[in-house]
């Protein structure tokens, strides 16, 4: 494989830093911290170059991590998000502006 290939992680996601993107109380699971820094740093530890961040369930419709992490990834990872039928058409724009290329669909009742 050449170095200019890009090489993905397809699915993935981050938790926290959460002193910034706390979870909700009544979060269905509380993971160990997992922030975009810490993935990024594995990621370039072992030759990913790109990735796919799926919104955790248990963040719900907050997206504040998972549009930061974009930002910050610069083009290089992409986002999956969680919606719900009140997700304005202004949002939708927004997040795909900032790299969400998909939704997320829960179909098990054990994640809310």
């Amino acid at each position: 494989m050449s170095v200019s290939t890009p090489v993905w992680d397809c699915h993935t996601h981050i938790y926290g830093p959460y002193d910034r993107y706390p979870l909700p109380k009544e979060a269905v699971y509380v993971p160990e911290a997992a922030p975009f820094d810490a993935l990024r740093a594995v990621h370039g530890s072992i030759g990913i170059t790109h990735g796919v961040i799926v919104q955790a369930a248990n963040y719900g419709p907050n997206h504040c991590a998972l549009l930061a992490a974009l930002d910050a990834g610069k083009g290089a990872y992409r986002g999956i998000a969680v919606i719900s039928p009140e997700t304005s058409d202004e949002k939708l724009a927004m997040m795909a502006d900032r790299g969400v290329k998909g939704i997320r669909i829960g179909l098990m009742s054990h994640l809310g």
